[in-house]
């Protein structure tokens, strides 16, 4: 089982993302979706998710309580309707990081991705007060959560893992605010510690704007946008590690097979007769595992098509996404 661990701070729109990303995934993105495998959750949550797209209720009565509480929900992450990977989602308020709790350091302990939810409604005014902005939010909350970070880097002798920062109410955010060089000057400065070389192994970090729809604060409809990239990002880097060795595995599995069919016909005529034929694979084997090695770099283009639009650090360093 995966376990995607996401904080924010009360308001943050951390349970509104939650809910939205639910939202479109349960249909399905370009082939994979999430499916809810707890009857008692799937109910308390799917209320919430109708609520929060019902046009005709008040708007203060659409969205769902602040998690004011660590939640967990688990999940199923769907290809094609079949089953990739389980998923622990772990909802963590971002006040519980302030102070001396151990309990966040301890949840990243096994994490395969951390979400950072940041409230796009802070970005105001123009390009001048973007450093006033920036360190606001550094004093309010960004510090506790470089703090904390550090301190699982250092507990563990390993880095946190990798990190998706999700700007959320994209859409309230002002307009000479919302180009990517400006939100990405932006995380760097309310987390720098994501930006640098730890002691441990890469950091990496991407950046998503997300949004449940240009008007919903005024009472429009429910319209997530890029909603499904961060969730898609965290797969992406877990799926392309597992299909990593499986392409390996075959490969040497078809080359193995090979040397031993060639090394056999080579034999004399009596040496075949001393010697038992090797388990050698049938042309319909080999193309079977084929279309596996096929259908697996296949899947992880998909997923690639849905995340490398988004920019990637490695150390505070711009790179290319792996393929």
């Amino acid at each position: 089982m995966s376990k995607i661990v996401i904080i924010g701070t009360l308001g943050s729109g951390k349970t509104c993302y939650f809910y939205g990303m639910l939202h479109k995934m349960q249909r399905g993105v370009s082939g994979f979706s999430l499916r809810i495998n707890d009857s008692e959750a799937y109910r308390k949550l799917r209320a919430g998710i109708l609520r929060l797209g019902d046009a005709s209720v008040p708007v203060d009565e659409r969205w769902p309580d602040p998690s004011a509480k660590l939640e967990t929900y688990n999940l199923d992450l769907l290809h094609n309707m079949n089953k990739l990977d389980s998923l622990e989602w772990v909802d963590y308020p971002g006040e519980y990081v302030m102070g001396v709790d151990d309990k966040f350091i301890d949840l990243l302990d096994g994490a395969n991705c951390l979400f950072v939810c940041v409230d796009g409604s802070l970005l105001q005014g123009d390009k001048d007060e973007l450093e006033d902005i920036a360190d606001d939010f550094y004093n309010h909350s960004g510090m506790d959560l470089c703090n904390a970070l550090m301190r699982a880097e250092e507990k563990s002798g390993n880095a946190f893992p990798p990190v998706c920062i999700l700007l959320t109410k994209y859409d309230a955010v002002s307009p000479e605010l919302q180009d990517s060089e400006t939100i990405k000057a932006f995380a760097k400065a309310c987390f720098p510690v994501l930006f640098r070389k730890g002691k441990g192994k890469d950091r990496m970090v991407t950046i998503c704007p997300v949004s449940l729809g240009k008007d919903i604060a005024e009472g429009g409809k429910l319209r997530p946008k890029n909603v499904e990239r961060p969730i898609c990002f965290a797969t992406y880097l877990m799926q392309y590690a597992a299909v990593q060795e499986i392409v390996k595995k075959y490969r040497n599995f078809l080359e193995r097979s090979e040397q031993m069919a060639k090394a056999y016909n080579e034999k004399s005529f009596f040496g075949r007769i001393i010697s038992p034929k090797p388990p050698i694979l049938s042309e319909e084997q080999k193309q079977a595992v084929i279309e596996l090695i096929n259908t697996a770099e296949s899947d992880l283009k998909d997923l690639l098509a849905m995340v490398n639009s988004l920019p990637l650090y490695i150390n505070g360093e711009s790179v290319n996404w792996p393929d």
